[in-house]
């Protein structure tokens, strides 16, 4: 039997329909001016290494998980809107619970992938009665929000034992990524989770025609998709929430008498 080879590039974006495949670019999408970048393969496989080496549950989380997944996300969006703003376009606008949750998504997206469905423009996020998973409808996810938002203005969340626990950006993002570090899963939900599976499956929420997710459904195709930085905008909003209700340093903490 002939060996089978398969290259790094395989593995994150999968085969395409054709060998020579080639994103279209219709006259209306101006996202596609950009994908050069978000289909860079180099991209693609930090955002796969980095939740590999960050990995989710069985896995307890590593040292610092939740803050470094809000920081790593916060630089992607960084740079992103860095090369938008050079190509003239505005920056990244939220979407997501609140965020134009319940208005149609104007990005659409093909990625031209055997294994990803695309995503036709205009569509809205599944009805709380079209989606099988309760916990990933856009009412629930608006609560989790909220709930967060709330621990955030206060300052602390609530655990499993409804024990008030003083925030920090290490336990508001593990909280958020939902992994074991989370500090109440019950109350505050999978909202980073749950947010890539409502998108990718726009199509078929249900599934009931059985068709395939979209490409933010997998850590190693999801920033090829416009609406992946769209989405970790409206994240990175919660995580800036808390940076604004930190208190300011004083000079005493900036003092070093002995050295």
């Amino acid at each position: 039997m002939k060996e089978h080879k398969q290259d790094i590039g395989s593995i994150l974006v999968g085969p395409f329909k054709r060998e020579d495949a080639q994103q279209s670019k219709p006259k209306f999408d101006k996202e596609r001016d950009l994908a050069w970048w978000r289909e860079d393969i180099g991209l693609l496989e930090h955002n796969f290494s980095w939740h590999v080496s960050y990995p989710y549950p069985p896995n307890a989380p590593r040292d610092r998980q939740g803050e470094l997944f809000a920081y790593m996300h916060q630089q992607m969006l960084a740079r992103y809107d860095f090369e938008r703003l050079a190509m003239g376009f505005d920056r990244v606008l939220p979407y997501g619970p609140g965020y134009g949750w319940d208005r149609p998504l104007t990005e659409g997206f093909n990625p031209r992938m055997m294994l990803c469905s695309f995503r036709p423009s205009d569509m809205y996020v599944a009805l709380p009665d079209a989606h099988p998973d309760p916990r990933a409808t856009h009412l629930e996810m608006e609560r989790h929000k909220e709930r967060l938002r709330d621990g955030i203005a206060l300052g602390c969340l609530y655990n499993n034992d409804q024990v008030k626990i003083p925030i920090d950006m290490n336990m508001l993002g593990n909280t958020i990524l939902a992994n074991k570090g989370s500090i109440n899963k019950n109350l505050y939900g999978e909202i980073n989770n749950k947010g890539h599976q409502v998108i990718a499956n726009m199509n078929d929420p249900s599934g009931k025609y059985q068709i395939q997710p979209g490409t933010m459904n997998w850590d190693q195709t999801a920033p090829r998709d416009p609406v992946f930085y769209r989405w970790h905008k409206f994240v990175d909003l919660l995580f800036e929430e808390y940076r604004t209700n930190l208190k300011p340093h004083t000079k005493k903490r900036f003092r070093f008498p002995r050295y």
